[in-house]
């Protein structure tokens, strides 16, 4: 068991980030558990993000400021400076909420765990546009969670080392998978425990993520010598460039299409949708332009009442007055399976479907026509 006074470990990688690095500081300092370590690495910036953080210099352990080989390698250099129990990483623009590290710790302090992996939300343009759970089911696929969710006992990293600095993407997945390869003890929580912001992924930066991921997982599955998961790695990361593409053409759709959409959608009913993460926000995005009527969201875990002013429930609670639209690929079966045992009444369509058919639509018709495919 992990004792009360447990001294958290907080790293910041920073580099010329004068317009983030504050609120990120304040939201350290503001913290309701205040046994925290604070370090912040900086990759010799040239900015005024110096002056930004000497104005807390009372509230930071250690600074250093100096070139770095990438983000990794400046985590690196936190950790070997780090003397908490737990380590944390909080990149530059992200930050905490004021009971963040005080759940974080409580969880250490009622279990045996090394790692704890909690849910975070995506802000973009001050808008939580998603939130990320992590699943610990996944690990063999692919990260499982958000790096800024995640934090370890000291001792993982004296144990297993640091991140392979081979990797610019995904070094944080490398390192998880050795973790739990070496019988690491990860739990998974649903609590929001980081807020970090997102400029928005490019296709090409979403299929280099997947790439670097597909080759760790790939390491690991020949490294244990597992061929059935080699050939499971290969499906999984194939459908998630195919995801890729087909979310791509998605964003081509628009309001001239709706005889498509039509005949696809039965839009004089009402729905539910089933997932508030980002195919439960993509599918919004559907219904709101073909103005089709939304009685909700539902979720099995409810972590806000509400998302873009619908009221968010739980599956109990669901009316049979609607269509529910199944917004959770990877949980698809699980939760037909759930209406099933519920006896939730409601007819289902599955989001991935209705994406699968617009795809196909985009990409035979639409493009061809304007030359673009």
């Amino acid at each position: 068991m992990a004792h009360n006074n447990m001294k958290v470990s907080i790293i910041t990688v920073v580099y010329n980030a004068e317009t983030t690095i504050e609120k990120t500081i304040r939201s350290v300092i503001k913290q309701s558990y205040t046994n925290i370590e604070f370090i912040i690495i900086d990759g010799n910036s040239t900015d005024k993000t110096y002056q930004i953080i000497y104005k807390y210099w009372d509230y930071i352990n250690f600074y250093l400021s100096e070139p770095d080989l990438g983000i990794y390698d400046a985590m690196n250099k936190g950790i070997k400076y780090a003397t908490g129990d737990i380590v944390a990483f909080l990149n530059s623009g992200d930050w905490y909420d004021e009971l963040s590290i005080e759940h974080v710790i409580n969880y250490f302090n009622n279990s045996d765990n090394d790692i704890l992996m909690g849910s975070a939300n995506v802000i973009q343009n001050d808008n939580v546009i998603l939130t990320k759970r992590s699943d610990i089911r996944f690990i063999n696929f692919a990260i499982p969670c958000c790096h800024q969710a995640v934090f370890s006992k000291k001792t993982v990293f004296d144990c297993i080392g640091g991140f392979d600095l081979k990797y610019k993407i995904c070094a944080d997945y490398d390192w998880l998978l050795r973790a739990y390869n070496n019988h690491a003890k990860i739990l998974c929580i649903p609590e929001v425990l980081v807020n970090y912001s997102s400029g928005g992924v490019s296709e090409n930066q979403r299929n280099l993520r997947i790439k670097e991921g597909e080759d760790i997982a790939l390491y690991n599955a020949i490294k244990i010598k597992d061929n059935r998961l080699t050939d499971k790695v290969k499906a999984y990361n194939k459908k998630a460039r195919e995801d890729c593409v087909k979310d791509n053409l998605f964003d081509y759709i628009n309001i001239s299409d709706i005889d498509f959409i039509n005949n696809i959608l039965d839009m004089n009913n009402s729905y539910y949708i089933w997932g508030t993460g980002y195919y439960g926000r993509r599918c919004f995005k559907l219904f709101e332009k073909f103005c089709i009527d939304l009685k909700g969201f539902i979720d099995n875990n409810v972590l806000n009442d509400e998302l873009f002013g619908y009221c968010v429930m739980s599956p109990e609670n669901v009316l049979n007055d609607g269509i529910v639209c199944i917004a959770t690929p990877k949980y698809e079966n699980e939760i037909i399976q759930q209406l099933k045992k519920d006896k939730i009444k409601n007819k289902y369509i599955c989001f991935s479907e209705i994406r699968d058919k617009i795809s196909i639509y985009v990409k035979n018709i639409k493009l061809k026509e304007q030359n673009h495919y």
